[in-house]
């Protein structure tokens, strides 16, 4: 027997951690009120929209936390100790809105376009998070 093991970054791409991560939000919030409290569901569109916005990430960018949102929504948070978190949301629609704290005086929030690429601003708050 082989004392030889791999580790998930070894074993599977980013790419599929990533369709894998977001395949099974989508799974669990496809379906109305998928919390019991009226959830909407988490639609295709939404799950595109999120493949797109992941796979433009950097490398040296960590991958979010995901969740399903009751709006119909995939959420997707970074921490990085603490006063140093960033959240956005991605609909299908078109939009992220977003809201981070990047240090214990420093916020960020709102909305941005999105077609099929992070913007360039959201690109830079996660580089904030992380630096």
């Amino acid at each position: 027997m082989s004392d030889t093991f791999y580790t998930v970054s070894e074993t599977w791409n980013r790419r599929e951690l990533i369709s894998a991560s977001l395949g099974e939000i989508y799974l669990e919030c496809r379906w109305e009120n998928w919390d019991g409290y009226g959830a909407r569901a988490v639609t295709p569109s939404a799950f595109e929209e999120a493949l797109v916005l992941l796979s433009s990430l950097p490398e040296n960018i960590p991958l979010p936390e995901f969740a399903g949102e009751p709006d119909g929504s995939i959420g997707m948070q970074w921490e990085n100790g603490p006063n140093r978190i960033f959240a956005l949301s991605v609909s299908g629609k078109g939009v992220i809105i977003y809201a981070g704290r990047l240090g214990k005086a420093s916020k960020a929030h709102g909305t941005e376009v999105f077609s099929d690429s992070l913007p360039t601003s959201l690109m830079g708050y996660l580089h904030r998070l992380f630096s």
